[in-house]
């Protein structure tokens, strides 16, 4: 993907300290969840223990960078001087499985598009901040299928 760079500066994130590698992670464009050691779940957001097992012991793992759209929501209203309208948002299952909210960088999709393909991709502001957000791909393709073209 080609950097992609905003015009405004964002907001700055809420960060907690179990977030620090996943920022890391997203500011160097190799975006990385937490993958518990003991039974493999992969989970969104940071967490001290796996929903899944409890364990407490977890890596953390660079993602494949694709998704599957599963809603989206245009936003009319200017909530964040950074996010003029219309502004599209998408909640996108990860290939890893956990659900995933970023900006759609292509605006809205068609109608009947839940399910489509999407890939991370990361924004830029002035500031050098870096932001994860999704593009889609044209229905019945997806990311690896567009690079070899």
């Amino acid at each position: 993907m080609t950097p992609t760079t905003w015009p405004e500066p964002f907001p700055d994130p809420v960060a907690r300290p179990a977030d620090e590698p996943f920022w890391q992670s997203v500011q160097a464009h190799r975006m990385a969840l937490q993958k518990c050691a003991g039974c493999g779940h992969v989970r969104y957001p940071a967490a001290a223990h796996c929903p899944q097992c409890l364990s407490e012991a977890a890596t953390w793992q660079q993602i494949a960078g694709t998704a599957e759209l599963v809603s989206w929501c245009t936003f009319h209203r200017q909530y964040l001087p950074a996010f003029p309208p219309p502004h599209t948002v998408a909640v996108g299952r990860l290939a890893e499985g956990p659900l995933f909210v970023a900006m759609l960088l292509d605006g809205a999709p068609p109608d009947g598009a839940a399910g489509r393909a999407l890939s991370i991709d990361y924004v830029t502001d002035p500031e050098g901040r870096v932001l994860p957000a999704f593009r889609q791909h044209p229905a019945g393709r997806d990311a690896k299928e567009e690079e070899t073209q």
